[in-house]
């Protein structure tokens, strides 16, 4: 049994004067949740093993989740809880020697990893089908095929709003369904190319309760969804208008309505994952992301290279890709 009960000993430390812990700890982890667990399992904070902390942790950071897959699990955040119990237990230390289990192997960053991918379901494609036929109820057919472009454009390749709007007609390329990019190419799926020509040669979109225009800026490939009050407006814009345009309609139609939050940047690397996959295999696949095997560092930097992600380190990709690491 705990010499020093939880409740106390987060009063205590409260009073250490260590401000930045202090809030972390008030913010994320002194939640009725807390002693729901320690009362489940009938143990206390300090006593629990290895596997019972990073469950702790694991419901402390989905408390708020929705139905949403484990896509929502941010390892900075995961990072901010661990430092802030590493340190209430350095603190508990002081008081009533042990030892802190934040500096044994299991907490290494990348044990801890693949805890959390295997303890949530990863999110595919499956998912997106899920969520356009939710676009097609709520909708109708042709706005959620144009919502749908939106979500396969991220999927194949683009990383975010700006490289979507600067796209000009002479950069894509319909006989190969490839897109010149800042330098790299993006190769679109059947579909979003498909679509992409479905809608760059449309006058409207018929939602289920609103006509759209569909109109297209200066010289660039990207066909705008508009109302009819704004469609005149169009010619007057910047590139910075368009993009609000276009994430103000990804928030407005595929982020905000729906319990399952996908984000762009999740079909982005939703994307990255299935692709080297496609090209590694899933084994290979994952043993490139969780750092198995041989030449692991020399197939990373290929990847990193081939998508223009050298500009950040793998630890980073790493982390963004487990949300859609599949088991073998």
């Amino acid at each position: 049994m705990a010499t020093l009960k939880t409740r106390e000993l987060l009063d205590r430390f409260y009073q250490s004067n260590d401000a930045a812990i202090t809030h972390t700890l008030k913010t994320m982890v002194d939640k009725p949740l807390l002693f729901q667990y320690e009362e489940t399992i009938q143990t206390d904070l300090v006593d629990m093993t290895d596997d019972q902390l990073l469950e702790l942790i694991d419901k402390l950071l989905h408390a708020k989740q929705s139905k949403s897959p484990k896509q929502f699990l941010n390892m900075k955040s995961y990072d901010t809880v661990r430092n802030a119990l590493y340190h209430l237990f350095e603190f508990a230390i002081s008081i009533h020697p042990r030892n802190n289990p934040f500096l044994g192997p299991k907490f290494k960053r990348n044990q801890v990893r693949q805890y959390f991918a295997s303890t949530k379901e990863p999110f595919t494609m499956a998912h997106v089908s899920e969520l356009k036929k939710e676009f097609v109820y709520d909708y109708g057919e042709e706005q959620a095929g144009y919502l749908e472009l939106i979500l396969l454009l991220f999927y194949s390749g683009f990383k975010n709003y700006n490289e979507i709007i600067n796209v000009e007609k002479n950069d894509i390329h319909w006989n190969t369904k490839s897109v010149s990019v800042d330098g790299r190419t993006i190769v679109l799926t059947d579909q979003c190319a498909k679509l992409l020509q479905r809608y760059i040669n449309s006058a409207y979109v018929h939602g289920k309760y609103k006509l759209f225009y569909i109109v297209q800026w200066k010289n660039k490939i990207f066909p705008y969804m508009v109302l009819a009050a704004n469609r005149d407006k169009f010619v007057d814009y910047d590139l910075s208008d368009l993009k609000y345009v276009l994430a103000q309609q990804y928030s407005y139609y595929i982020l905000k309505p729906y319990k399952m939050k996908v984000s762009y940047q999740m079909m982005y690397y939703l994307g990255l994952y299935d692709r080297i996959v496609q090209s590694y295999g899933l084994q290979r696949a994952n043993d490139i992301i969780y750092g198995h095997g041989s030449n692991v560092e020399t197939d990373r930097i290929r990847i990193q290279t081939d998508n223009d992600l050298l500009n950040q380190s793998f630890t980073r990709i790493q982390d963004s890709l487990l949300p859609f690491v599949r088991p073998i």
